[in-house]
């Protein structure tokens, strides 16, 4: 099955070779298209065809001739470059394939139009509740085994890989909500680097530092009686003052303490080189250029990425997360007092995260990224998709909307979508809530428009024949 550029012209059919205007056409369904940026030229969907066609120059503005063929999938070619277009689709809401009940509408207006910033931070406090409380449970296991002696419930292996999948569940249950940053150093690097609005950091830290902590809180009690009994070891043994708040003690499942052979400068870099390390996995797995890391597997990457950072050097320290080392010392805090602060060690694994990860982003965005590259489609999609629902509940963009700019307008799904069907609330999404015009074929998608023809913006959208 071949996939067409179609194209929109404005009024009756041109000669093809014609240029057309690129905004406010007239969508006719008998001209069997449906958009094109290049202007009033309609493309042959069969593939190797060769088209003399007119495009619009972005920098002139004037019109010029160019040749261009279609390939396999219907991608534009262009002396042998390939020439990307933007489509974009007939948006399809979850309410109109899953019905909800009046009450869970309500609260979901209430909740994305009035209240959104608490549900941030509930969703970044609940990442990183997620990420703890996965580590945490085989950390207990792995400590607490190694003092009582049970050999076989718990290793340096079973603690990565389970912060690893912490970090997977986190991503991928609150990304779509706040990002799901559950790093203070990430937060603080999208604001520098990213445009993240300055106004969320202090209150996504706050979150984070509070997941981190109920986690730690509600392991403790899972784990009390054992724990408790790994402290009547390590008394029976006399070696409760000098192994209780180490990285080896009952303490230590917890809040991170320094080894007592490991030099404090080394703990330094060691701390600072993880971090860097991270940050470096966690802006290649954010760069949406980036072909070799679709957004599906990111989390993969930058989870498994810690647990490496585990698995390499926890032996000397490396919580590698500034939420995790400060809600967990605070809880030892509350639990065995001022004696499980952990001195001078406290203040390099609660503090070099942030620079740590800041120059990551530094080095990354000046030697390893480029802004002149193009973004791959399932990141276009993401960000389409984030545009239209901040626009559509009239919420700040979480930094800035590289589709708004490309359109020159607030929301590029909104503005079709209003136009297309008059406003969000018409029943034309509802009636056809399979109408992706990258999903059906032209002749479905064309039984969807109204017939007298509809004024919408010029876009790409993609279609099968």
């Amino acid at each position: 099955m071949t996939k067409c550029i179609l194209n929109i012209v404005d009024g009756p059919p041109r000669n093809r070779r014609e240029p057309a205007p690129l905004k406010n056409t007239v969508l006719r369904p008998e001209n069997k298209c449906l958009a094109s940026i290049f202007g009033g030229v309609l493309v042959s969907s069969r593939p190797g065809a060769q088209e003399s066609i007119w495009a619009m120059d972005p920098v002139t503005k004037t019109p010029s001739h160019k040749h261009a063929f279609v390939g396999p999938f219907g991608i534009l070619y262009n002396r042998a470059r390939e020439v990307p277009y933007v489509h974009e689709p007939v948006a399809i809401y979850l309410r109109d394939v899953e019905p909800r009940m009046m009450n869970v509408t309500s609260w979901e207006y209430f909740k994305d139009k009035k209240v959104h910033w608490l549900i941030e931070m509930i969703a970044e406090m609940l990442g990183a509740f997620l990420y703890v409380y996965s580590g945490l449970g085989p950390t207990a296991a792995y400590i607490v085994g190694t003092i009582t002696s049970q050999n076989g419930i718990g290793s340096l292996y079973t603690v990565g890989f389970s912060y690893a999948i912490g970090v997977v569940i986190s991503i991928t249950l609150c990304a779509a909500t706040s990002g799901s940053h559950i790093n203070p150093g990430l937060t603080v690097s999208l604001c520098v680097f990213r445009g993240f609005p300055i106004a969320k950091v202090a209150r996504y830290i706050l979150a984070q530092v509070t997941g981190a902590y109920v986690a730690c809180l509600i392991v403790y009690l899972q784990w009390k009686d054992l724990l408790v009994a790994a402290e009547n070891v390590l008394k029976a043994k006399g070696t409760y003052d000098t192994a209780m708040f180490t990285n080896v003690g009952p303490a230590g499942v917890f809040a991170l303490y320094q080894s007592p052979t490991v030099n404090l400068y080394r703990v330094l870099l060691n701390e600072f080189m993880s971090n860097f390390v991270l940050g470096l996995a966690i802006c290649g797995c954010r760069d949406p250029t980036n072909h070799f890391i679709p957004p599906a597997v990111a989390p993969w990457i930058i989870g498994f990425t810690y647990a490496v950072m585990i698995w390499g050097y926890a032996p000397t320290g490396a919580p590698a997360n500034t939420a995790r080392d400060i809600g967990g010392r605070l809880m030892a805090i509350t639990i065995w007092g001022p004696k499980a602060s952990g001195g001078a060690y406290a203040a390099i694994s609660a503090l070099t995260n942030t620079p740590a990860t800041l120059l990551a982003f530094a080095v990354y965005d000046l030697l390893l990224g480029s802004s002149t590259r193009m973004i791959t489609s399932q990141h276009a999609d993401i960000y389409r998709c984030r545009a239209q629902y901040h626009a559509e509940n009239d919420l700040p963009p979480q930094g800035p909307d590289p589709i708004a700019n490309a359109a020159g307008t607030k929301s590029v799904g909104k503005t079709i979508r209003d136009k297309l069907y008059g406003g969000s609330n018409s029943p034309g999404t509802r009636e056809h809530p399979s109408c992706a015009p990258d999903q059906i074929s032209v002749a479905r998608a064309l039984s969807t428009l109204p017939q007298n023809g509809t004024t919408v913006q010029s876009h790409f959208i993609p279609c099968q024949t």
